[in-house]
């Protein structure tokens, strides 16, 4: 009995599968649901040995096993080898670009950001994040393009007043949840008003929320000409023992 499973287990590994590809990774699917990504990655590998190039289906699950697994930078190279064959995925290509900002990884960022603008123009929080990362980069003709895009097509441009009113009076009421919402859904449409900013900003270390170093990223990429908002920036990293990012902030701010 050992000897067979012993033989079954070789002639699956080295290509004599008796599942199909598609088998395969319906398969590394179900591993992947039941949170076994080792597993999956086997599976994967079996289906890699019978077929000669693999689909876009392929790399996404590979990624997922290796996101599963902890390792950020070995997903997202699979995540790419398959956008490069579904280049219509916009979720996936959203996922690449969020996970290269979580690498801290700009570049890239900004590179999976506006592929997948130009998938979905009609994504706001997007373009918000494009308009970020073109300032962050130093991309000053993107980021003049993509400001003044957002201040023509602005759908509340003639309602700013009433929504910093409720905004604020959210935020004086205590209902720092609604503020932060309310923040999140109109900063993409105002971008670089300062009023929104501060608020979204008190609400968020009201909560405590991890978000906060990010929010104030953002405002200080957004006014960049403004040195107070880099000097802000730098506080936080400094409290929260990010010495590199303070520094960077700092420099930013002073020179």
């Amino acid at each position: 009995m050992a000897l067979f499973l012993l033989c079954t287990s070789y002639s699956t590994v080295y290509g004599n599968s008796t599942f199909s590809y598609s088998e395969l990774l319906r398969q590394a699917q179900e591993e992947l649901n039941r949170l076994r990504y080792d597993e999956a990655l086997q599976k994967l590998e079996i289906a890699d040995s019978i077929r000669n190039k693999n689909t876009a289906l392929y790399y996404e699950l590979e990624g997922r096993a290796w996101v599963g697994k902890g390792d950020l930078v070995t997903a997202l190279k699979s995540f790419e080898k398959s956008i490069l064959l579904d280049p219509n995925h916009s979720s996936l290509m959203n996922e690449i670009f969020t996970g290269y900002e979580e690498l801290n990884k700009p570049i890239k960022a900004f590179q999976f950001a506006r592929l997948s603008l130009s998938k979905n123009p009609e994504n706001p929080p997007l373009r918000y994040k494009v308009l970020v990362l073109s300032s962050r980069l130093g991309n000053l003709e993107y980021y003049n393009q993509t400001l003044n895009w957002i201040r023509i097509n602005n759908p509340y441009k003639e309602d700013l007043a009433a929504i910093e009113s409720e905004i604020n009076n959210s935020y004086e009421s205590g209902r720092i949840d609604d503020t932060i919402s309310k923040c999140r859904k109109f900063l993409p449409f105002f971008p670089d008003n300062s009023l929104l900013h501060k608020i979204f900003l008190l609400s968020l270390k009201k909560k405590k929320s991890s978000d906060l170093v990010q929010a104030l990223l953002d405002r200080a990429s957004i006014f960049r000409n403004e040195p107070i908002f880099a000097y802000e920036s730098a506080l936080e990293f400094l409290q929260n023992r990010k010495f590199n990012d303070s520094l960077a902030m700092s420099r930013r701010a002073f020179f």
